[in-house]
């Protein structure tokens, strides 16, 4: 059961990361 939170929020910290590499590229791009 610990194992399944810690992967989920692995995964979740994942998310974050590549969401916000992804707006940094994209207002990049705009300018």
């Amino acid at each position: 059961m610990i194992n399944v939170i810690i992967s989920s929020f692995v995964l979740y910290y994942i998310n974050i990361n590549i969401n916000t590499e992804y707006i940094k590229y994209c207002l990049l791009r705009n300018e």
